[in-house]
């Protein structure tokens, strides 16, 4: 069974990798895997706390819990790279088309997926617009397609790092308000 998802994820992967590499695709999913990079995200949530510090001062402790969270989650994700010790498809497969700017390390899960999609569930308890949740949403869709597209993971490695992102997040979100007192 577990021959046949490894087969299937190369066959994806492949599929997604080559779909053509135009001038336009190129600069968009460049940009997009720019954005989902660790140091951006980090500068967002600090711009997150300034912005909350002098409008909404009531949701810095939330907002602190939940960085908590998302870091010790984005942390955990290195941790199973690790683990894991999966070799990036560029690696492996021949032919693979790379572009981007982040190739090193184990591929799986994701850590670009896993901080976006943690980031996005940050997003989802602190704001409650449907319009940025939709924006936040797709632009966690585009970085993880992005990683794929770029030749540096497996549609598996950003299924997973999106899963855990979301739901490692809240999780430990969920435990830290309950069992800790601020």
């Amino acid at each position: 069974m577990t021959k046949f998802f490894l087969i299937l994820d190369k066959k994806i992967f492949i599929f997604i990798n080559q779909i053509p590499h135009s001038g336009f695709l190129k600069i968009f999913f460049n940009f997009i895997d720019f954005l989902g990079n660790e140091i951006f995200l980090f500068l967002f949530l600090s711009l997150l706390f300034l912005l909350l510090l002098f409008k909404k001062k009531k949701k810095i402790k939330k907002l602190s819990i939940l960085s908590l969270s998302f870091f010790l989650v984005w942390g955990f994700s290195f941790f199973l790279k690790i683990i894991f010790s999966r070799e990036r498809p560029f690696e492996t497969i021949e032919n693979t088309i790379l572009l981007g700017t982040n190739r090193s390390g184990y591929s799986f899960p994701s850590s670009h997926t896993t901080a976006i999609f943690g980031i996005f569930f940050i997003v989802l308890e602190i704001f409650n617009s449907k319009i940025l949740n939709l924006f936040f949403f797709s632009f966690a869709i585009f970085i993880s397609f992005s990683r794929v597209y770029l030749g540096v993971h497996y549609l598996s490695d950003v299924i997973f790092g999106g899963f855990l992102g979301f739901f490692g997040t809240k999780n430990l979100n969920k435990f830290f308000l309950k069992n800790l007192k601020f």
